[in-house]
């Protein structure tokens, strides 16, 4: 028997890893979650002479289904000579090895839990690669001083799930891809050299719990350590430091030592432990492109040593030794004070070992705030992968740790580990930074939660969702930095996940739980949470009477150019205790570097690719294209505009100028100001700026003074206001030049810009006399002056030479432009905008063209146009004023066939020759900037080039905006500006970007590396660009940031020199004539480029009138007009005419039926008071039938009307309407219909915008009726109306 047994075993550790016929592997078992694996603990390793990194070159073979791999590989026998190299850690597919994949919610295999070898589609990479498997082998010599201790072995990250051998012998099975597994060697290694092989399974049951927004990805990600120890050793330790909750001063450290004896002998009592705790001190400061900073920390001296005797152990047993002490005085810790102390141990004085801690405490307030040590925080956060466009997930410690240097220097406080345990290494450095950390369980079903494969709910999966939480907790539970625990993400809220909750509660009660799937106010964690809300639904949680917290777990989704209203949100955090802050969505950008393979297909080429490749791009699928790509850094570390803005919304100091005064408020929570310094900068556009410095008295945290401003520019001028503690402006600089001032902003900690309260407009002189100027009828119509020649090909600007430069290029002409490269968060609108409307078709017919000498030195062409291509259309008029000595001056009038349509640009675009690639401008910078992204910038004269203003978003798009854009300055590479375009009035600033790239070629590319040459430099000038907003997962910009199509005026001049450009908008201004715009409610108002020309206006051909303010017209005729300018030189562009049919707005309006109203809260009148935060609501108390629903509205006369606005409920997604009916009547009894179909919502549950719905012609009628057919929930009864409202000509 003896024999046998002994074959029997040797048999079993020989075996291959495919079971035997009938059997399910155990990667396809999920009861199944380690095999001869250690118990997890905290991840502690010996000193160094007891560690052997097994890191570096291993033989490798990838094969493409498990029955094709080398089964024998793990014998010592078997040769591997032939195999290729690869590097541990890495993933294979960075190697060159099987497909890339980058999907979000779909699994890329075939969804069926827990198989993963089913048959997906024949197009998925799959298909082929059923489940691929990689066989890693290498040597390794054991040390001689490890005689006679136990020796182990750590992986700390595999994907999905892996196989060891040692000496041919099978040492045990993992699963579990993000937290350590250890095994215990002692049985298999042997003096000297030693054979390790690890078979790695892409795929296992365990992926089903890996389904999270990333790239699918494979190997030995992490590292591989062998380490030894006594065979008595302490295995895990769990030091709970926290604080005194009387005074938040005395450190209370509540310590537990787990002590093994892995030896055949019990060991009697007194074997003792020894342990010291030291204070750390830090220094660290770090500088660079993507941010400085400097940590700090004062904490020398020991605070506690002693002695604990330990009981008696049985052979194999455990036994637990207790340290609780009291510390008065200690240094707290707070990611602001990152106080650390270093606790050392041994045992009978071998294997020392060290792990740092920090005294602190989190609380939750009775008012729902989260509390550090006493003090409410709010949690300025970012979510995390784990991803490099060069390394993949396996990232390097430095790294790692410039991650966190740039996340400090941007004022992010915390991180979201999404949605896995980052490697321990990250932690520590969180701990010494200081960041706040929410840890996350490796929990994901994305693609099978709330449906019958929901294995949340599945009692066979309880082990491995409670394993992975409490593996997770194990492992990290000793970090100051971690504040929170997460259950996972979106993968279903069933009983597994409660277990996990008790499970964590039973051993660590000092960190509050978080799940985002648990419903709002769910007992098995401790705060609310959602992804993607509205900010005014942020707002509304916030006012709930709750002692709950509320985090945010994602929001801001920075997909591309992005991150819109980022702002609000922080206002929004700001408004209530509760509201403790979110994590932006994301950090880094996912995509990996690689070239192109044939085929369209491209393949992972770390350092040496040509582009930035996403889903899709290597032939995966199913896959989700560029959606990985969502960081407010790029994958290769460069910052953005999104980055600038994180900072500057995230800072730690605000600033109030008033009445001459600077008040200064300490934002910090924990930290005072001390040592800070004050610079005081007056902006002079143009030249260098005045510096004043100032020292800023000690603030306390939530505290604020009030200082002098020294002089009256600063009181009311153009003032940048910077404060910092680590940079210091040396003594000697008075002035600094506006690149110098952008690196200041770079470098200090906070700043504020103060545009001036009262915009000075220079004064020139017009010349008495101007160089004549000349007119030769035909097409084009050419103008000819001193030095200058243009050419006007269908009344449009098609040519322009000042001196021998000719600056238009050819097929490049001034054109109308009304359409932008859709960004990634124009995604609300991006089917409406090239899909229905296709305003990417939208060209311009020109008619009437006219040209002459209207006065001496002065000519002027104009046309008449109306667009065409595109469903949304424009007429109006182009007016060039031309005058001898080269100024251009242009007014732009347009017209929109409908009205409130949303645009994503309005505004006029030319080409101009490649090598005027050098920019000077003066607006809104030093990076792009948007409407509802702004907040980081200030207006100065920056001085870029074409290429720097483009941005290497992986889908290239739209960016490089500059807002408030008085002029802009082009030329070659150093030389002088050949052309100057600026606005015609300084009171009436551009939007204007220069590109190398049209919008469709941008929007055509795909991929940088499919953009065209760069042989043209693009000038766009906008009268208004549309909000960024964060609907590529989330809301559509505020209402208060999109555009929408109306009566708009366009003003921009062309100059070869500033005196000129000066001239033009000042002594030579031309008096543009207003467009004519009336409201809803009737009320017409006047709008000219040139704002400070007078208007004058008739009514029904009735006496001229001064335009001063919007008047009431219901129905008639509107002539318009710009008066004579100051100089008198200069005729104003022609007068303007438009005709209003009847309209009454909707404070004459009155509901005419409802199908009922809930009283007080729901009456049928708030869906037409102008008021969207009121609602018409059924009746919900009275127990009223459910769907359909109507309500109908008398406009008191017969109106002409192409659609309708429906504006949902915003406060809450409560009685969304899906599908509708729209008819009209002209007696309120017999109905026509007009309109059926379904609202379509962009991510419904996080963005219930208003919906616009066009008839497609227009209709007459006095009543108009919204009948709702059905709701968005399912099962829901009640509907809602915010507001009702139509669409006029």
């Amino acid at each position: 028997m003896k024999t046998a047994r002994a074959f029997l075993f040797s048999m079993m550790c020989l075996a291959p890893a495919l079971p035997l016929l009938g059997e399910a592997p155990e990667w396809e078992n999920e009861e199944v979650t380690g095999i001869n694996k250690e118990a997890p603990r905290a991840s502690v390793l010996p000193a160094a002479d007891k560690t052997l990194s097994l890191n570096g070159d291993w033989k490798f073979k990838f094969s493409m289904t498990p029955d094709k791999r080398p089964a024998d590989f793990f014998k010592p026998s078997y040769s591997v000579s032939g195999w290729d190299t690869i590097k541990v850690p890495s993933n294979w597919q960075l190697a060159g090895y099987g497909t890339a994949i980058y999907t979000n919610v779909p699994y890329p295999f075939k969804a069926n839990p827990p198989k993963v070898m089913g048959e997906p589609p024949k197009n998925w990479p799959a298909y082929k690669e059923r489940n691929s498997v990689g066989s890693y082998r290498r040597d390794f010599n054991l040390p001689a001083s490890w005689k006679g201790e136990q020796v182990m072995i750590r992986f700390d990250g595999v994907e999905s799930a892996f196989y060891v051998w040692v000496n041919g012998r099978k040492v045990g099975y993992s699963e579990d891809s993000y937290t350590g597994a250890e095994f215990n060697l002692t049985p298999y290694v042997k003096p000297g050299r030693n054979t390790i092989a690890v078979e790695v399974y892409r795929w296992s049951d365990g992926s089903y719990l890996e389904d999270q927004d990333f790239l699918r990805l494979s190997g030995i990600f992490r590292d591989v350590t062998l380490f030894a120890q006594p065979q008595v050793h302490v295995r895990d330790l769990f030091l709970k430091a926290g604080l005194d909750k009387k005074n938040y001063t005395t450190g209370a450290l509540d310590g537990t030592f787990t002590i093994r004896n892995s030896g055949k002998k019990d060991i009697p009592a007194g074997m003792k432990l020894e342990y010291s705790i030291d204070g750390v001190s830090t220094n660290l400061n770090w500088e660079g492109k993507s941010g400085s900073g400097s940590v700090k920390t004062d904490n020398k001296g020991r605070l506690d040593s002693g002695t604990l005797t330990v009981p008696a152990i049985p052979a194999g047993g455990e036994v637990q030794v207790s340290l609780k002490k009291e510390y008065p005085g200690v240094k707290p810790w707070t990611a602001e004070t990152p106080n650390l102390y270093r606790v050392t141990y041994s045992l009978n004085g071998k294997d020392s070992r060290s792990v740092n801690i920090g005294f602190r405490t989190v609380e939750i307030a009775d008012d729902g705030a989260v509390l550090v040590n006493g003090k409410a925080v709010k949690f300025k956060g970012v979510n995390r992968h784990e991803s490099h466009p060069d390394y993949g997930r396996a990232i390097p410690r430095e790294v790692m740790e410039k991650d966190v240097q740039i996340i400090k220097a941007h004022n992010i406080n915390t991180v979201r580990c999404s949605h896995y345990p980052n490697h321990p290494y990250f932690y520590d450095l969180c701990d010494r930074y200081g960041l706040y950390v929410m840890d996350e369980a490796n929990c994901e079903a994305h693609g099978i939660r709330n449906s019958g494969m929901d294995i949340s709910r599945k009692p066979s999966w309880k082990k491995a969702h409670v394993e992975r939480n409490m593996s997770m907790v194990h492992r990290s539970k000793n970090h100051p930095s971690i504040v929170f625990w997460s259950l996972g993400n979106e993968s279903g809220n069933g009983p597994n996940f409660v277990a996990a909750s008790e499970a964590i509660r039973a051993y660590d009660d000092t960190r509050p739980l978080h799940y985002c799937e648990f419903p709002h106010g769910h007992k098995a964690v401790d705060m609310d949470s959602a992804m993607y809300p509205p900010v005014d639904r942020v707002e509304n949680w916030g006012k709930q009477k709750t002692s709950r917290p509320f985090f945010v777990c994602e929001y801001a989704h920075s997909m591309g150019n992005a991150l819109g209203n980022f702002k609000e949100y922080m206002e929004a955090f700001e408004s209530s205790p509760r509201m403790v802050g979110g994590a932006i969505w994301d950090f880094v950008d996912q995509s990996l570097r690689a070239n192109p393979a044939g085929n369209g297909i491209y393949k992972p080429a770390p350092f040496k690719g040509v582009t930035q490749a996403y889903g899709g791009m290597f032939g995966d699928r199913p896959n989700q294209a560029n959606f990985c790509d969502n960081g407010i850094i790029l994958g290769n570390r460069n910052t953005t505009a999104k980055t600038k803005e994180v900072k500057k919304v995230y800072q730690y100091m605000a600033f109030v100028r008033k009445d001459g005064s600077l008040t200064v408020l300490n934002k910090y929570f924990h930290k005072p100001l001390k040592g800070y310094a004050l610079y005081l900068v007056s902006l002079a556009p143009g030249g260098n700026h005045a510096v004043e410095r100032m020292a800023l008295p000690e603030i306390a945290p939530g505290k604020s003074v009030t200082v002098k401003l020294p002089s009256a520019a600063m009181q009311t001028g153009s003032l940048m206001v910077l404060a910092d503690a680590r940079f210091k402006l040396p003594e000697d600089v008075k002035e600094l030049s506006a690149k110098q001032l952008e690196h200041v902003a770079d470098e200090c900690e906070a700043y504020e810009w103060f545009p001036a309260t009262v915009e000075k407009e220079a004064s020139v002189k017009a010349p008495a006399v101007l160089p004549a100027v000349s007119v030769r009828q035909g097409d084009p119509v050419v103008v000819q002056g001193k030095g200058f020649s243009a050419s006007f090909k269908d009344g449009m600007l098609s040519a322009l030479r000042y001196g021998s430069q000719d600056l238009i290029l050819p097929g490049c002409p001034v054109a109308l432009q009304a359409y932008r490269s859709p960004v990634d968060n124009d995604a609300w609108i991006r089917g409406k905008v090239e899909g229905k409307m296709k305003m990417q078709n939208m060209k311009a017919e020109y008619s009437d063209v006219k040209a002459a000498v209207i006065s001496p030195g002065v000519a002027r062409i104009t046309a008449q146009f109306r667009t065409k291509g595109s469903d949304l259309s424009f007429s109006g008029e182009v007016a060039w004023t031309v005058f001898g000595n080269g100024i251009i001056n242009a007014s732009v009038r347009m017209y929109p066939s409908a009205k409130g349509e949303e645009l994503l640009r309005l505004g006029v675009t030319f080409g101009i020759p490649a090598a005027y690639d050098q920019v000077e401008y003066l607006g809104l910078g030093p990076w792009d900037n948007y409407r509802d992204r702004r907040t980081s910038c200030w207006k100065d004269v920056f001085r870029t080039s074409v290429d720097d203003m483009f941005f290497a978003y992986s889908r290239p798009q739209d960016m490089g905006n500059r807002m408030e854009t008085d002029w802009v300055a082009l030329s070659k590479p150093k030389a002088a500006p050949a052309l100057w375009v600026g606005s015609a009035s300084p009171r009436a600033p551009l939007e204007v970007s220069v590109l190398r790239y049209t919008p469709k070629e941008l929007n055509n590319a795909k991929s940088l590396d499919r953009l065209p040459e760069k042989d043209k430099v693009i000038v766009n000038l906008d009268a208004f660009q549309m909000g960024l907003g964060g609907s590529s997962c989330g809301p559509r910009p505020l209402a208060k940031y999109q555009t929408l199509s109306e009566a708009t005026p366009l003003g921009f001049v062309l100059a070869p020199t500033s005196a000129l450009l000066n001239l033009a908008r000042a002594g030579l201004g031309v008096p543009h004539s207003p467009v004519i715009e009336r409201d809803g409610d009737g009320m017409v108002s006047l709008v000219s480029s040139t704002p400070g020309a007078e208007m004058k206006y008739s009514v029904n051909k009735g006496p001229e009138k001064t335009y001063r303010k919007p008047f009431k017209l219901p129905e008639g005729e509107v002539r318009a007009w710009a008066a004579a300018g100051k100089s008198g030189k200069v005729p104003p562009t022609s007068p303007g005419e438009r005709k209003f049919p009847l309209v009454k707005g909707q404070g004459e309006w009155k509901i005419l039926s409802a199908s009922s109203e809930e009283p007080d809260t729901g009456f049928a009148h708030f869906a037409i008071d102008g008021n969207p935060d009121t609602y018409w609501h059924t009746s919900y108390t009275n127990g009223l039938p459910g769907f359909p629903h109507s309500i109908a509205v008398d406009m008191g006369t017969r109106m002409k009307f192409t659609g309708f606005i429906y504006t949902p409920r915003m406060d809450k997604d409560k009685g969304l309407i899906s599908q509708y009916t729209f008819s009209v009547s002209d007696d309120g009894q017999n109905w026509k219909e007009v309109k059926k179909g379904q609202f379509t919502y962009h991510y419904i549950r996080k963005d219930p915008a208003v919906q616009r719905i066009d008839f497609g012609k227009p209709v007459e009628a006095r009543y108009f009726k919204l009948d709702a057919r059905s709701p968005v929930k399912g099962g829901e009864q009640s509907a809602t109306v915010a507001e009702l409202n139509i669409i006029t000509q």
